[in-house]
């Protein structure tokens, strides 16, 4: 046996193992990544449209946005 044999087949094994697992171990993550991402787009649209209809349809609320007009805060009135 020579050093080739002894070295160079295991680190290239170990080198193709690697990249193969580092792939599909990407290729999952990204997929979820990019589901959770589309949900979470979802969910901002609706909660937006929750807040909206809260604001105009029920007299007593009112939706407090930061200086970019993003939602902040909900205030609910209370008549005495």
């Amino acid at each position: 046996m020579t050093i080739v044999d002894i070295l160079i087949h295991p680190l290239t094994s170990l080198s193709i193992g690697s990249g193969i697992t580092w792939f599909f171990a990407w290729r999952y993550y990204k997929k979820a990544g990019d589901e959770l991402k589309a949900e979470s787009e979802r969910l901002y649209k609706l909660s937006h449209l929750i807040l909206r209809w809260l604001e105009h349809n029920g007299k007593d609320m009112e939706v407090i946005r930061d200086q970019a007009g993003n939602p902040k805060s909900l205030r609910h009135f209370v008549d005495l």
